[in-house]
């Protein structure tokens, strides 16, 4: 019912660290975020218990590395960033000081 044959590809999990993650990162603030349609900054619920925080984006061409024609289809993309503390409080506090835009919670 899902027309996945064997062999077939159905998705991908990377995990960046260092050098590549800071780049990454610097890039999804600077490039990417901005570039989606009626941004505001992100969600400042979308912590888990564990203070890891995730994005979920619909349209991968907003990173300018790739192009519509080479994938052929929209695909979305979840991201997650990993934290090493177990606090909300202190993983917000990380994330603002590595400059992700979190939009002000309402009250």
């Amino acid at each position: 019912t899902f027309k996945l044959r064997e062999k077939m590809p159905i998705g991908v999990m990377v995990t960046l660290r260092g050098e590549r993650m800071y780049a990454f990162l610097d890039q999804l603030n600077s490039v990417v975020l901005p570039r989606l349609r009626d941004f505001r900054g992100l969600n400042p619920r979308s912590f888990d218990k564990s203070g890891n925080y995730s994005i979920g984006i619909a349209d991968h061409s907003v990173f300018p590395e790739i192009s519509y024609e080479d994938s052929g289809h929209v695909h979305g993309l979840q991201i997650t960033l990993v934290t090493s503390t177990n606090d909300v409080t202190a993983a917000r506090a990380l994330l603002l000081g590595l400059g992700v835009p979190l939009a002000k919670e309402a009250n």
